[in-house]
Formats: structure tokens, sequence, C-alpha cells
């Protein structure tokens, strides 16, 4: 191979692949950021009350 081929494709795939990275780590950071509000506003999940009068059996 061509000594300029083989340092030109490392570094395409170097480029590409902390592109998909940060990209990951972009996405991550967004959903950390969805649940933390959603966590602060309260909405964990539903909340289920039984009714007054009825017990768990």
């Amino acid at each position: 191979f061509s000594p300029v081929l083989v340092p030109a494709a490392l570094a395409i795939g170097l480029a590409v692949m902390g592109f998909l990275a940060s990209g990951a780590f972009g996405l991550t950071a967004l959903m950390s950021l969805s649940w933390v509000v959603s966590y602060v506003k309260g909405r964990r999940g539903p909340k289920r009350r039984l009714p007054r009068g009825s017990a768990a059996r």
C-alpha cells in the first residue's frame, strides 16, 4: 500500500469514529436531561392509589 493511503485511511477512520461517538454522547446527554426534567416534574410513572375503604387482600 502507498505510504499516503494508510495514514489517510487511519485519519478518516478516526474522524468517523469520533463523529459517531460524539453523536452517541450527545444522544445520551439529551436522554439524561429528559429523564431529569421528568423526574423533577414528578412524572416518574403512574401513581396508583387505592380507593378509600379498599384494602389490599
